[in-house]
């Protein structure tokens, strides 16, 4: 009896072993496997325009760069009764510029005194003009000379104008039967000057 015991002892305790010995073979396997096994590679677009592609044991996308509010704290200009706004850094002012402009922004007070006292054809070097106009029909007669550009969410056309002392970029867009005209004005020397405007044009967006 003592003999049978012991024998069933020995047999639960290869059962055990043998067990154990399968399971680790198991994980050791299927860990290997997933080391050597190669991703597909599929990028994914991220907000800021690079791409990631997949990685890791799972084969999942990497993260996104984090990307940081350059526009927080800037101020925000709304028109109800044209409907929409856009941001604008806090340096920028609003100044006087005709009838026909219902919004005109400077980069600083003084190119507003710069401009007022500038005489001749030009824009001061290191300033950013940037006027904005509604209107009910295409003042400027030049709709599908453009390139195509988006505006405020819907499509629209934008044109670059450059002269010795000046260049001018507009973006211009129709919506229920409103001609939408934004555009910088600046010295040519002004290098950084369009890629600010573009930034401040990302803002733009139309409201009900």
């Amino acid at each position: 009896m003592s003999n049978q015991k012991g024998s069933i002892r020995l047999e639960l305790v290869a059962i055990i072993v043998i067990a154990v010995a399968a399971l680790l073979y198991v994980v050791v396997t299927t860990k290997s496997k997933e080391e050597g096994r190669a991703c597909t590679e599929e990028a994914k677009l991220c907000p800021d325009g690079s791409a990631v592609g997949r990685t890791g044991p799972n084969c999942e996308f990497a993260a996104c760069p984090q990307i940081s509010d350059e526009t927080a704290g800037w101020k925000t200009y709304r028109n109800e009764e044209y409907g929409f706004e856009f941001k604008y850094p806090e340096n920028f002012v609003q100044y006087n510029s005709g009838p026909a402009v219902i919004l005109a922004l400077a980069s600083s007070d003084s190119c507003v005194d710069q401009l007022e006292k500038q005489t001749g054809i030009g824009y001061p070097e290191g300033c950013l003009y940037i006027p904005v106009e509604v209107t009910s029909s295409n003042r400027y007669q030049a709709e599908g000379r453009g390139a195509p550009a988006t505006f405020g969410g819907i499509s629209g056309e934008r044109f670059v104008l450059n002269y010795e002392t000046a260049t001018q970029v507009r973006v211009q867009a129709n919506r229920s039967n409103l001609w939408y005209f934004v555009a910088a004005r600046f010295h040519p020397s002004y290098a950084s000057a369009e890629s600010e405007f573009n930034q401040i044009l990302s803002t733009f967006r139309f409201i009900e």
